[in-house]
């Protein structure tokens, strides 16, 4: 805490600083306008802060214990940027409403990550019930400057712990703003076009720490951190090209259950190739 003023109403008991420095080394800098101390009723005291933030993603996660997997597939990096955060509590929940700008996303292992992006904006309005450990979203926006923005709403039970899944929303996607980003897994002849809407959900635990399925060329059993995840999407596209075949248009859906991921098989057949490498799974 960088040195400020306060005043204290000794009447109704509540402390407010109108202008705190809060820094934590490498982690967070929060400049908050202003933070109020509120005593409770039953005796405890609750928390009202606006202001602004600064974070280092991957410190934050680590912090409070949401990073899961050993081999970091649920791994977040980057930066927050003058992102805008209020918060009240009374002890026991803690509401928060936030929009945080993100520069140099990274999911995944960072030697290896899953996907990376220069700037997201992740906007989130919820709370989380420190008794119970339950994380709840009124809504929450992931999004891309273009070409891929995911509204969701849902809850994480036992984030610290077991993290309990339960989200739906709907996906929009434009694949053409996308396919400098596929090219990284589907090679650089990949071409695709198309722009939706569509629905999705996820549900099931991210650290069930159980066996599940990998179907690789001789199937075997692995440890997954997304042993228990059950989900669905769907993606539909105008124009596809890739190893050589023109797909043209139609579309995927995808079945997520108890961490294995299946491809349905669209009314214009896509080559086996694309459909192992983007869900490296077996059609239904």
């Amino acid at each position: 805490m960088q040195p400020t003023v306060g005043a204290f109403q000794r009447k109704s008991g509540l402390l407010e600083f109108p202008r705190l420095v809060a820094v934590a080394p490498y982690t967070v800098v929060a400049i908050l306008t202003p933070l109020k101390i509120i005593p409770q009723p039953d005796g405890s005291y609750g928390l009202e802060i606006k202001g602004s933030v600064n974070a280092e993603l991957s410190r934050v996660q680590a912090a409070l214990q949401l990073q899961t997997d050993p081999k970091l597939s649920d791994r977040l990096g980057g930066r927050v940027i003058d992102g805008q955060l209020s918060l009240t509590s009374d002890g026991t929940t803690y509401n928060f409403d936030a929009n945080l700008p993100v520069q140099k996303f990274v999911l995944g292992p960072p030697q290896k990550p899953t996907w990376t992006e220069d700037k997201v904006s992740i906007v989130g309005k919820g709370s989380y019930d420190l008794a119970q450990d339950n994380l709840a979203f009124e809504r929450a926006i992931l999004e891309r400057p273009d070409g891929l923005k995911a509204d969701l709403s849902g809850r994480i039970n036992k984030a610290t712990t077991v993290s309990d899944l339960d989200v739906s929303g709907k996906l929009t996607y434009d694949l053409a703003q996308l396919e400098p980003q596929l090219k990284k897994f589907l090679g650089n002849s990949f071409k695709v076009v198309g722009k939706d809407t569509r629905d999705f959900s996820v549900k099931g635990r991210l650290s069930a720490g159980v066996e599940g399925l990998a179907v690789n060329v001789t199937p075997q059993k692995q440890a997954s951190p997304f042993g228990e995840l059950n989900g669905n999407a769907s993606l539909a596209w105008q124009s596809l090209k890739a190893y050589g075949f023109d797909v043209g248009q139609s579309q995927l859906s995808a079945k997520l259950d108890k961490g294995i991921e299946r491809i349905a098989t669209p009314a214009e057949p896509v080559p086996a190739a694309v459909r192992y490498r983007v869900g490296r799974s077996r059609p239904v």
